[in-house]
């Protein structure tokens, strides 16, 4: 798929200009009009005002299960005193933006789409309202334990994601036919109960499993990698679980630094768009491969510079560049991988 082959596509070149035009009005607005930013606080006012009316939800539940916690303007209060350690929030806000888009992409009636986008919405609004009672639920019990979060998390997607899957059944060649104009080919889509299943077992790993599972081997790997590496350069380091230990300086590891969901998304990506099984497997291999060398080389990097320096705040500037780092690594590999090994190939143009 091309940039230029989308341009071509008139809805496209619509869409914009329309957005073109909008963001050159708000500029316009804010420099000669108004003497603050509208927007943003406006769309702070409404999200709000719907996590309040989540909030009036969770407190149902929370009264109904016996629960002496309540929810009081994004705040947890247990017999009049204030509770620290979990905070009230609107999850999945940006699943619910990719979905509505997704809805409301394909040429279908206006009716459908109304419809779909209130069960979305109504969806939304009572899984997260689960989501934050059972918080707050936790928060005033002795069993603190805010892994069983992942578990009304993973819910939750699954329930969008399954009403999602049920309006694209319903209006399948309606959103292939939409994609094709774009130049895409849909027949990785074609295959959809594949790609659902595929995408219900992301979840579940990603959300659910991830929180359960502590990888304490994987963490040691990772440490005891960029222990040796680090040997060549020079630098003594001394690895217990979850630290890289030096002496000007120590590293700590969790879970979430691992990229699981990073490597897992490559994983599945080049999973459903490969039936060569053999090469499939052998891209994938070195792929997870060189995502986990690359991760040691962000430890190795990571640790000489606090070994030099002992500024944790620049440390932590270095870590997030090489998050971008590794991303950018996993979209060229994508790459490299839809235009050399992948059967599903772009569409051509007729």
């Amino acid at each position: 798929m091309k940039l230029t082959n989308i341009l071509e596509y008139r809805r496209t070149k619509i869409i914009l200009i329309s957005i073109l035009i909008l963001l050159f009005t708000y500029i316009i607005l804010r420099l000669l009009i108004f003497e603050t930013d509208p927007l943003i606080p406006f769309l702070s006012s409404l999200a709000n005002l719907y996590l309040l009316m989540i909030e009036k939800l969770a407190n149902f539940f929370l009264h109904w299960t016996g629960s002496l916690v309540t929810i009081e303007n994004h705040k947890l209060i247990l017999n009049n005193t204030l509770l620290d350690g979990f905070i009230p929030e609107i999850r999945f806000k940006k699943w619910m933006a990719l979905f509505l888009f997704l809805v409301w992409l394909p040429k279908t009636s206006i009716r459908s789409r109304t419809i779909i986008t209130f069960f979305l919405i109504l969806d939304h609004f009572l899984v997260v309202s689960i989501y934050n009672a059972v918080g707050a639920h936790l928060t005033g019990s002795e069993y603190q334990n805010y892994s069983i979060l992942s578990i009304p998390v993973t819910l939750g997607l699954l329930s969008l994601i399954t009403i999602l899957f049920f309006w694209y059944k319903k209006n399948k060649m309606a959103f292939l036919t939409g994609l094709s104009k774009l130049k895409i080919n849909t027949s990785l889509l074609e295959n959809d109960l594949h790609v659902i299943i595929v995408i219900f077992i992301y979840i579940i790993a990603s959300n659910f499993l991830f929180e359960f599972f502590e990888f304490r081997l994987w963490i040691k790997f990772l440490f005891t990698s960029a222990q040796k590496i680090l040997a060549l350069f020079g630098y003594e380091a001394s690895v217990e679980p979850y630290y890289l230990i030096g002496a000007n300086g120590t590293i700590s590891m969790l879970k979430g630094c691992l990229g699981f969901q990073t490597i897992f998304l490559f994983a599945i990506l080049v999973f459903l768009t490969g039936d060569k099984n053999r090469l499939r497997w052998i891209y994938l291999t070195i792929g997870i491969i060189f995502l986990n060398f690359v991760n040691i080389m962000r430890f190795v990097f990571l640790f000489i510079h606090i070994q030099k320096h002992g500024d944790y705040i620049l440390a932590m500037d270095v870590h997030d560049m090489y998050n971008y780092i590794t991303y950018s690594i996993v979209f060229i590999m994508w790459i490299i991988w839809f235009e050399k090994f992948s059967d599903v190939k772009p569409s051509k143009s007729r």
